[in-house]
């Protein structure tokens, strides 16, 4: 492993580091909502809103595993070009989700999960505490939602909806504080050994970073929305 020479060269690096993850989450987003801003009036002119979403959702998971399980074989190019496929394809889910929600409502929902997101990430890069020992409860936690997710298909959920988006609100506070501590063990382990591999572990950062933002500005869009 890489030895620091001292403190400074150590948080100076780290620095380096988180603001590369940071930039490629912002850019991401970027692309997601300038995607979702111009497909919405199209997917809602063309209608078929449930076959383009499931078939972006769909293909949205093949690009996150083939990330997450071959970042080490991929090369930077090819990562970042998958980074940002998939933040254009989840943009045009964003943008079939919209047409059920004002804009008002859905710039609410941005700030408000600017705001917390932000507030999760700061506490979770400068803690002192642990949280890996909350990483089960957090996936336990996105189980749950995702099986109520899949059931919600078959029945109507709708009296709960509320209570589920604060809980997953609430999720994602702890997961985004959590994502945030891991991108500093990953530059303590990683760093200055490969830069080309601290390319690629700097996306796989920005994608866990990204997921939390979407799902908390999804969850806060269903708390504030008023149909249209």
């Amino acid at each position: 492993m890489y030895q620091f020479n001292d403190h400074i060269t150590l948080e100076k690096s780290r620095a380096d580091f988180l603001s590369k993850v940071l930039l490629l989450t912002a850019l991401g987003l970027l692309v997601t909502f300038l995607t979702a801003n111009f497909v919405n009036p199209m997917i809602y002119a063309l209608g078929g809103f449930e076959t383009i979403f499931y078939a972006a959702i769909i293909t949205e998971l093949v690009v996150v595993m083939v990330l997450s399980s071959l970042i080490n074989k991929l090369s930077p190019v090819l990562a970042y070009i998958l980074f940002f496929f998939y933040s254009i394809l989840n943009g045009v889910t964003i943008g079939t989700l919209l047409i059920a929600y004002s804009s008002q409502t859905a710039l609410m929902a941005f700030v408000a999960a600017g705001v917390t997101f932000a507030l999760a990430g700061f506490f979770g890069y400068f803690t002192k505490v642990d949280l890996s020992p909350l990483r089960k409860f957090f996936l336990v936690g996105l189980i749950g939602i995702i099986a109520v997710g899949i059931l919600g298909f078959f029945f109507n959920f709708s009296s709960i909806d509320f209570g589920v988006s604060i809980f997953a609100i609430l999720l994602f506070i702890g997961i985004t504080a959590y994502d945030m501590q891991k991108i500093k063990l990953i530059h303590n382990n990683v760093y200055s050994i490969d830069r080309e591999r601290v390319s690629k572990y700097a996306i796989l950062g920005a994608l866990a970073l990204y997921l939390d933002f979407i799902n908390l500005f999804i969850r806060f869009l269903r708390i504030f929305g008023k149909r249209k």
